[in-house]
């Protein structure tokens, strides 16, 4: 679990460390924020997961989302890491629509009988929106399709379906420009 986590941290820096070397530095836009992530597989234990995420653009046209959500307790353990591209279709004045695709990987471990520890792999693409309250603040929202599969100790089960929750896929982000 350790090794995971460190995993996860080295690469928000590496993503952190592209956007220095990028050449064209003024298109360059490096965001911090928050997002909820509805993963709703009852019969699992676990509803939805708290994450951080990190946004860069690399141009005005094409961006990344690396996202890392986890807790950690004496009722549960969880780990999601998520790495998204995105790219900008429709810019109107302080809204971006954009197209998404991401990949996610994990691992939960709720810690009580019955239920056993289990990991997580989704697939997902779709469209988002992401309004810009000030040139540094923006709020978004993300719907689409989405394939998940959880399996643990002999167990799986997968879904496929829409995901376009307003609450649960919404995020936002700080950008330092």
């Amino acid at each position: 679990m350790k090794r995971l986590l460190l995993l996860l941290v080295l690469a928000m820096f590496l993503c952190v460390g592209v956007s220095f070397c990028v050449q064209s530095k003024s298109n360059v836009k490096f965001g911090l924020g928050y997002a909820k992530l509805n993963l709703d597989v009852p019969n699992f234990g676990i509803n939805s997961l708290d994450s951080v995420v990190a946004r860069m653009w690399f141009s005005d046209s094409l961006g990344l989302d690396m996202s890392l959500g986890f807790t950690a307790g004496d009722s549960q353990t969880a780990v999601l890491f998520g790495a998204k591209i995105i790219g900008n279709f429709v810019k109107i004045n302080k809204l971006n629509i954009y197209w998404l695709g991401s990949l996610s990987i994990g691992a939960y471990d709720p810690k009580q009988n019955g239920i056993r520890s289990f990991t997580v792999f989704r697939i997902q693409g779709g469209v988002g929106a992401e309004y810009y309250l000030l040139n540094c603040l923006s709020v978004l929202t993300e719907m689409g399709m989405s394939f998940t599969s959880f399996s643990g100790n002999g167990n799986s089960e997968s879904n496929f379906g829409v995901y376009a929750d307003w609450l649960p896929q919404a995020g936002i982000r700080f950008y330092f420009n």
